[in-house]
């Protein structure tokens, strides 16, 4: 079972959808 490799790409996902969430949030916080 490869836990490691699942891991890394859950990581990833997670980063990648964080930076997202955190630049919505930074643009509503300006329009506000």
């Amino acid at each position: 079972m490869h836990y490691s490799s699942i891991l890394t790409d859950v990581i990833k996902v997670a980063d990648e959808a964080s930076e997202k969430v955190l630049h919505i949030y930074q643009s509503d916080f300006k329009v506000s």
